[in-house]
């Protein structure tokens, strides 16, 4: 007879907390109208699904994949993920171009000379944005294992359009990620190096571009990726991957892209919503040629105009938005209402940019936000601290998100499948994704905001270090600016993004060092969103702890979620006068194909209940589905979803 496993609670909710949900709908899906223009139209699937078609195209060869996800053959290696990469900021369809696909790349065994490969032609390729060690790279092994220093080379051509596009005058150069360190040189001019694994970074290439062959252009990167061979910021990434812990993925692991913009240009939009104050604080981020230069903002809802503000380049302003509609999830009967948004930005000469249309723009461009708050409070008749969204208490059921694919490892194999996973714990009821100590691209995110998924995001961890010396950790100076450093840049970069309403500096003590300094520091750059300090294990405060000096018994603000893991659980140690209780992990039993789920509800005073976990990884089997997507262990989807939703409504009464 085939073997039976169980799961116990994938929904812990408050019996004394009030929730009323509408008529559950199922999650919208994402038309591609929806999303940022394509430059391109989307590749046709390879013909013969039993090959990579990463390696078919680098080699000729056809070979099978160590394990492929549902997603595996819709890849098209010559135009890999031809989405448009920074969803809430568009410009033009004609003002960018995607060097997604096949480049030259090598171990760069002699490493120690530095010296970069210019005009030599280097001993293998590689489909970019794919991690050197994931099938989708079609780097097969020797070369694929664990490869700390590497090159990767490619030409390009500007499109003879850029010329005429009006104030255009800079070329830009973009990488949504390199694992972990980038430099990069074009046509033989050096740019500043990178360290990090999980931000962008961008380089201005207009200059480099003069030396450029007959309008071919030459563009190197040399990467050098320690894994846990150093202490960085890594999450779950090893060398020697098993257990808890997965394949590293090493290298360009997102899109890279050019953009041609304006001597003066607008780089980042930060916006940060009031609901009480019923306006959205924005700041206009720009280079150093708009620095305080004027600026004119719409916010549109439904294709209409309805608000406008003014301000200038670098500094924070508000746009009134009265009686704004809400983004709320999309589960059971919630709204994620977007609204679009226009910037432009205006010469310095400029008295009135409301007297200007956006034909006297140096830059224009446009975007979307969401009006949502979170915070915590003491739910009615003296009950215990509890976590509101939009002012009322919510109850999350999630499911902790590694974020792995069996064939991209770190890059999901294509923009459907970057989605998927969201609109399937949408179809199962869950309200919740805990991005488990990793970053995703921006695309990500920008579903979740579509979608209607609430996020908490974790900073990817440090690796766990030892020995100790009597609980106290071994931290050097250099690693924890590394850590800040790229922490401060995780929330920088996601600022504006709606779906996300909680952070996490720490996870289970990994890399923890001075915990509320981290986490004080973390909130000042963003008191928008609810902070954990750390999620498991070493709780800042907890007065059980006999374990050493590593236990610090701070006093003050050390973030508003106190969070238990628990396996398989679920546990709260309860609510404390100012934090709210979660259950961060649990679960995390092996559930077989033929396994299924008995929903239940536990715990007094915890606002919401994390099951570990969305899928199978590697050598973890306890995923809701397979590694592949290919099947939901759970059996019945209706049944699921309809056994949480009775649960919610069962401590509601």
């Amino acid at each position: 007879m085939a073997r039976h496993a169980y799961i116990q609670a994938a929904a812990v909710l408050l019996v004394s907390c009030t929730l009323v949900y509408g008529r559950p709908s199922p999650a919208p899906a994402p038309s591609s109208t929806d999303f940022a223009p394509v430059p391109a139209p989307a590749p046709a699937p390879p013909e013969n699904c039993d090959c990579n078609p990463s390696i078919k195209a680098l080699t000729g060869e056809c070979k099978p994949f160590r394990l492929a996800s549902k997603f595996a053959c819709d890849v098209d290696p010559y135009k890999p993920h031809q989405m448009y990469p920074r969803p809430q900021m568009l410009r033009g369809n004609d003002t960018w171009i995607n060097l997604n696909g096949i480049w030259e790349w090598e171990a760069n065994v002699g490493w120690e000379d530095g010296a970069p490969p210019i005009n030599r032609t280097l001993a293998r390729k590689i489909v970019v944005p794919f991690g050197v060690r994931a099938d989708l790279s079609g780097v097969e092994d020797p070369y694929r294992v664990g490869v700390t220093h590497m090159w990767y080379r490619r030409s390009f051509r500007l499109p003879g359009s850029w010329r005429n596009l009006r104030n255009a005058s800079r070329t830009v150069l973009h990488f949504g990620a390199v694992d972990w360190q980038a430099q990069v040189w074009v046509n033989g001019v050096e740019f500043p190096q990178h360290n990090g694994g999980y931000d962008k970074f961008a380089v201005d290439i207009t200059d480099a571009l003069k030396h450029g062959n007959s309008g071919q252009h030459e563009l190197i990167v040399r990467v050098y990726d320690p894994t846990d061979s150093a202490h960085i910021p890594l999450g779950k990434q090893r060398k020697n991957n098993g257990g808890i812990f997965y394949m590293g993925t090493e290298g360009i692991w997102q899109t890279v892209w050019l953009e041609r913009v304006s001597e003066a240009y607008i780089s980042r939009l930060d916006m940060i919503p009031d609901v009480d104050a019923e306006h959205l604080s924005i700041t206009v981020q720009g280079n150093k040629q708009a620095l305080g230069l004027p600026v004119r903002v719409a916010a549109i809802e439904d294709g209409k105009k309805v608000s406008f503000g003014e301000g200038v380049v670098g500094r924070p302003f508000n746009l009134s938005l009265p009686n704004p509609r809400l983004w709320s999830p999309a589960i059971f009967g919630g709204e994620p209402f977007l609204y679009d948004i226009e910037v432009s930005l205006y010469p310095a000469a400029t008295n009135s940019t409301a007297a200007k249309s956006t034909a006297d723009a140096l830059d224009t461009v446009k975007g979307y936000f969401g009006m949502r708050k979170a915070h915590i409070a003491p739910l009615p008749n003296n009950g215990p601290m509890f976590i509101w969204l939009n002012n009322k208490p919510i109850t999350q059921v999630g499911l902790l998100d590694q974020g792995y694919w069996p064939d991209g490892l770190y890059t999901a194999p294509t923009e459907e499948a970057l989605c998927w996973d969201i609109q399937e714990a949408l179809r199962l009821g869950f309200t919740t994704l805990r991005k488990h100590i990793k970053v995703e691209p921006d695309r990500w995110y920008y579903c979740a905001d579509k979608l209607g998924m609430l996020v908490w995001q974790d900073m990817p961890a440090m690796f766990w270090e030892d020995p100790f010396n009597d609980g106290v950790y071994y931290r050097h100076p250099q690693e924890k600016a590394q850590h800040t450093y790229e922490l401060t840049r995780m929330i920088e970069e996601h600022l504006s993004f709606p779906s996300i309403i909680q952070y996490y500096t720490f996870n289970e003590g990994w890399g923890q060092y001075d915990t509320q300094k981290a986490v004080q520091a973390a909130r000042s750059e963003d008191p928008s969103r609810l902070w954990g300090a750390t999620s498991g294990w070493e709780d800042p405060q907890d007065i059980t702890a006999d374990k050493g000096a590593k236990y610090q018994h701070y006093t003050g603000y050390v973030g508003e979620i106190r969070d238990d893991h628990m396996y398989p659980g679920p546990y709260s140690s309860g609510a404390t006068e100012t934090r709210a209780s979660v259950n961060g992990e649990y679960g995390g039993l092996a559930l077989y194909y033929d396994g299924h789920s008995d929903l239940v509800k536990a715990s007094t005073g915890l606002s919401a209940a994390i099951y570990t976990q969305l899928t199978d990884v590697e050598a973890e089997v306890n995923g809701i589905l397979t590694y592949d997507r290919k099947v939901l262990k759970l059996g019945d989807a209706n049944l699921v979803r309809d056994e949480i939703k009775k649960v919610v409504n069962s401590l509601s009464t």
